[in-house]
């Protein structure tokens, strides 16, 4: 299991809040939005627990925000940047490690940022490699997210793998039983470093 944000895809939190921040309206309320703590919306987003309409209607709700429908997209898009460098070469590098084994990404992705990167997971990755967390309902670092790729790929948790720049998602995926490897953001070696727990 290899997950997308800042381990292929490089992201930046700040530039969401700051371009939320300054969108008209904002009412100066904390806006909750980082690797491992988020406000509850943003979680929704996250799990497909609401729609597009009704997240940005929350935004307004929560923020006070004024924009457009264009500018809160904009806004809740700045974190996303490019693909790192190396990100098509990680495949190759596992297959390399582990000839046998199947990679697949696991991503917490809103349905918002999935579009705007949508060229890059329809660039060199298999449909039935991706597990997006508002598509399948569940979001790491909650126990059901990877017992539910575990499930779908018929493999144990001990047979897996996970490669996470995230310290939560990593501990919750140790207690399951799967190995991980918490990744440096921008790492190309990743591939190549041992995996540690279970």
């Amino acid at each position: 299991m290899v997950d997308v944000g800042n381990v292929l895809y490089r992201i930046e939190f700040q530039r969401t809040r700051t371009a939320l921040q300054n969108l008209p309206g904002y009412n100066g309320r904390e806006i909750l939005f980082g690797v491992d703590d988020q406000d509850p919306l943003f979680i929704a987003a996250d799990r497909g627990d609401v729609s597009v309409e009704a997240f940005r209607r929350g935004l307004r709700d929560q923020f006070g925000f004024s924009a457009t429908d264009a500018e809160l997209d904009r806004a809740w898009c700045a974190i996303l940047m490019e693909p790192f460098a190396h990100a098509y070469q990680v495949e190759l590098d596992l297959h390399l490690m582990y000839p046998k084994a199947r990679m697949v990404l696991v991503s917490n992705i809103s349905e918002l940022h999935h579009r705007q990167a949508a060229s890059f997971f329809e660039q060199g990755w298999r449909s039935n490699q991706l597990y997006l967390s508002y598509l399948m309902r569940h979001r790491k670092p909650d126990p059901e997210s990877f017992l539910h790729v575990c499930s779908t790929e018929g493999v144990a948790p001990e047979q897996c793998i996970l490669f996470d720049d995230s310290a939560a998602n990593c501990r919750s995926a140790n207690r399951l039983g799967i190995r991980t490897v918490q990744v440096t953001p921008g790492d190309p070696g990743l591939a190549f470093r041992a995996p540690t727990g279970a």
